[in-house]
């Protein structure tokens, strides 16, 4: 059960200085929520954005057991594996009770350890480049009852132990849906490779947000906290309303096309991540919507349509580097009206804004603590085309 925010939330790693990945938490979960708030209204301020476009902070109740997606390293040995985050030195920290994470994943981990010895599977050492297990990488849908896992390993020499490893873990815990195998061979930080080898006789889970059904595939992208995901979703269904045709770039497994899609005519969404597209189809079907159309793509090779196929509505939800310039120009250049921008990286959002400003507008940015207790923020970013 959630904590409310006048209640202390409380984490042994933190105070032990084993973690200190929520930098907020000592100044207490309302005190952080204003103080991120604070933080981000001095930024678009000193970027020139009147602070009265800004809508208010968007946040959980409580950040206990809220985050869905977790990905942790593997290190240790064979007799005592340890599943968390790695020191300076590479020696690992056991992050296997973290109260921030859903409660059923944390099960999950805490299983992991034993079975790892059991089958004689070898932690990845970053040192001497040895071992085959590098990180596991999980996610569950909001309603905890379907889960996946991933191992991520170096090579395929010892799948076997893993499929042994994910069969027991599937008979234990009934929600664990799909196990994987991720093989990323390159000896560097890059946490999980293009190679995907399912287990399991389900490929994806099943995610449901304000009605709306999402398949979610372990190599597909999904927002961290699902309660703010689906808060973030609904406000830029909002601001679709009245418009006819939209083009969702960065379309992802298609959260924002299917909360636009019963505001508008049309929605094609373009994502790069075969994964994701396929989620996105099959979700269409799921959900009997007609009027979303999915294109595996660079968006970059959208710039022509951009400026031809008629869009007066674009959405973008790029990764951390922002939009590139010659899609912010063929925006620019097209018929669109109104440009919807999620981001999780504030400086590139600004910096993109900035380059639009010769042709929008900004009419109100909002921010969504999508990362409880840390400094990061998603960003909701609504531009109009300038009268």
């Amino acid at each position: 059960m959630r904590q409310s925010q006048e209640e202390e939330f409380d984490c042994s790693y933190y105070q032990r200085g084993d973690c200190r990945s929520c930098s907020l938490l000592p100044k207490g979960f309302a005190e952080a929520l204003n103080w991120k708030n604070s933080r981000f209204l001095e930024r678009i301020e000193k970027a020139g954005i009147e602070s009265s476009k800004a809508s208010p902070l968007v946040a959980l109740e409580s950040p206990g057991n809220s985050r869905g997606r977790v990905k942790l390293s593997v290190s240790g040995t064979i007799a005592e594996p340890v599943i968390g985050l790695l020191d300076p030195s590479f020696s690992g920290i056991d992050l296997s009770s973290c109260p921030l994470h859903f409660e059923e994943l944390n099960q999950l981990v805490q299983a992991i350890p034993k079975l790892v010895s059991k089958f004689g599977v070898s932690p990845y050492q970053i040192k001497d480049r040895e071992g085959e297990l590098k990180g596991v990488i999980l996610g569950s849908n909001s309603t905890r009852d379907s889960a996946y896992l991933r191992f991520v390993v170096r090579s395929d020499l010892q799948e076997e132990a893993l499929r042994s490893i994910a069969k027991s873990l599937q008979e234990t815990f009934k929600f664990l849906r799909v196990v994987s195998m991720n093989i990323q061979p390159i000896p560097h930080q890059v946490l999980e490779g293009a190679e995907e080898v399912v287990f399991s006789e389900y490929e994806e889970i099943v995610e449901c947000l304000g009605g709306v059904f999402l398949y979610l595939h372990p190599q597909a992208f999904f927002q961290a906290t699902p309660e703010i995901a689906e808060r973030l979703y609904t406000k830029a269904g909002e601001f679709a309303v009245g418009f006819g045709k939209a083009l969702d770039l960065y379309c992802g497994v298609g959260g924002f096309s299917f909360f636009l899609a019963d505001k508008v005519e049309l929605v094609k969404g373009v994502e790069l991540s075969s994964k994701s597209i396929m989620c996105a189809e099959k979700a269409s079907l799921k959900n009997g919507i007609d009027n979303c159309e999915f294109v595996c793509g660079k968006v970059e090779d959208c710039q022509k349509g951009l400026v031809t196929d008629g869009f007066d509505l674009v959405v973008v939800n790029p990764p951390r580097r922002g939009v590139d310039a010659l899609t912010i120009s063929a925006v620019c250049a097209g018929p669109v009206e109104r440009l919807i921008y999620s981001s999780c990286n504030l400086e590139t959002l600004l910096r993109d804004i900035e380059l639009l400003q010769g042709d929008f507008e900004l009419v109100n940015i909002q921010p969504f603590d999508m990362f409880p207790l840390t400094g990061h923020l998603e960003v909701l970013a609504i531009l109009d085309r300038k009268r």
